[in-house]
């Protein structure tokens, strides 16, 4: 039986570009119809993040127009990843699979055939991984997930989520597949400092690697602290030496308590239990 896809695309922000990328993407999905490879009735699923312009209406106009096409609108702007997050949790409703690409195509949209084929081969989860990188874990996330995954992701509550490490930790066959970035609209993106910020938020919710490291770094350092003591005594290392090498372990040690106390300020966070994100409109209610 021929699985039923959704695209789920985060967007924020481009009213001015939408109406030109959804042919891709609805090209796609009639081409992949017509080899066989997907069910007819695949979708393409829009997550407005809050758009500050007419991003959602313009939606809900495609949508009326194109019933391939759905959306849903965030009631308050959130990270990406929560955004993904409310996109497949929709998506998992009704898809067989689920590919997650960014909003302006420039992720080569014609990996998703390939994708398509690792899936029909067993592999669970399709990372896309661009030429030149070695990592699946970029700016743009692109993957494929197959229904399977989508329902065991419903057991991790993570407020902080990065969806490509959790999926990396569950353990379902991986494949990947290899493409080449296409130079297509122009549109603000995620800053730096955000995208960076999101990832360690994100790594830190799946680990506890950097406290263990820390662990052994202490221990390490009292070593060296035990040992230079020793040093200074025999008049081996001066004063100053030491002095220097206590304001080193001093900036460690706050380094330490601070990065304890991110871990107890996401502790904090996690036991009020609050939803990632609120959705108050989809196409689909206008459309019944």
């Amino acid at each position: 039986m021929m699985p039923l896809l959704y695209i789920v695309v985060p967007c924020r922000n481009c009213a001015d570009i939408i109406e030109f990328s959804v042919p891709f993407f609805l090209d796609k999905i009639e081409q992949l119809i017509g080899c066989g490879k997907i069910s007819y009735l695949s979708r393409i699923l829009f997550v407005d993040n809050e758009s500050n312009d007419e991003t959602f209406e313009k939606i809900k106009k495609i949508s009326k127009e194109y019933i391939s096409v759905e959306g849903i609108k965030l009631g308050k702007r959130v990270d990406y990843q929560k955004a993904v997050m409310a996109g497949i949790n929709e998506a998992r409703k009704r898809c067989d699979i689920c590919v997650v690409t960014d909003q302006t195509c420039k992720n080569d949209i014609n990996a998703i055939d390939r994708m398509i084929e690792e899936y029909e081969k067993g592999a669970s989860i399709v990372f896309g991984r661009e030429k030149g990188t070695k990592t699946h874990i970029t700016k743009d996330d692109y993957y494929l997930v197959s229904k399977q995954v989508l329902l065991k992701l419903q057991n991790y509550k993570e407020y902080d989520i990065c969806l490509p490490f959790v999926f990396s930790l569950m353990g379902y066959e991986t494949s990947y597949v290899i493409y080449e970035k296409r130079k297509t609209f122009n549109i603000k993106k995620q800053n730096g400092f955000s995208y960076i910020k999101e990832k360690i938020l994100g790594y830190l919710n799946t680990t506890i690697n950097p406290i263990h490291l820390i662990t052994l770094l202490g221990a390490a350092l009292s070593v060296i602290f035990i040992v230079a003591l020793m040093l200074s005594a025999l008049r081996v290392l001066n004063l100053n030496g030491v002095t220097v090498l206590l304001c080193f372990i001093a900036s460690l040690t706050i380094l330490s308590v601070g990065l304890i106390g991110e871990y107890l300020g996401k502790i904090f966070i996690e036991i009020k239990k609050r939803p990632n994100y609120n959705i108050i409109e989809t196409t689909n209610s206008q459309n019944e």
